[in-house]
């Protein structure tokens, strides 16, 4: 993935376009190189990452609560309960839920944007905003160098249909902090 670090763009216009970049490479990568002119702020060294399976869960946004209907205790309750299962931070991962910083309905921004941009040829099949799945989430994170805004993260978004198919030209980043 590549991202234009200085401009930090949000993602919430189609101007966004071309401000970040995913390749999905089959097999062993190459070795990307720097374009000549990236400044040097803006450029991070090699760090090994290790990938751990683990679980991801809805935030409070997407579950079908009533919470009005719930009593002071049964609102405390389900807080501690969705604060137990929130990622440990720096929350960088592949796939699952997002942990949003702002508000979560990512998906619905991507579906917004991207449509007008791909989805016009006549007779295209139209997307949905429930097509979007989280491809990669990156924290800010002090040992590595990055920060995303104010301590923020940014999330890459890909219609499954296209993840499938191998197709990322399509995805889209979406960057949120606090």
């Amino acid at each position: 993935m590549f991202h234009d670090f200085e401009h930090q763009p949000w993602g919430l216009e189609a101007s966004d376009l071309g401000t970040f970049v995913v390749r999905h490479e089959v097999g062993e990568a190459p070795l990307a190189q720097a374009p000549g002119d990236l400044h040097e702020h803006a450029q991070f060294p090699a760090y090994p990452v290790t990938y751990v399976q683990a679980r991801s869960y809805a935030g409070w946004e997407r579950l079908s609560v009533d919470w009005n209907s719930l009593s002071k205790q049964e609102d405390r309750e389900l807080e501690r309960i969705l604060d137990e299962q929130a990622p440990a931070e720096p929350a960088h991962q592949i796939g699952g839920y997002p942990a949003p910083i702002q508000a979560d309905g990512m998906e619905a921004d991507c579906q917004r944007i991207v449509s007008g941009l791909f989805d016009t040829a006549k007779g295209a099949p139209q997307s949905r905003s429930g097509d979007w799945r989280l491809l990669l989430q990156v924290d800010s994170d002090d040992e590595v160098g990055f920060m995303w805004g104010d301590t923020g993260r940014i999330y890459i978004w890909v219609r499954e249909q296209d993840a499938r198919s191998g197709d990322f030209s399509k995805a889209w980043l979406r960057l949120q902090c606090y």
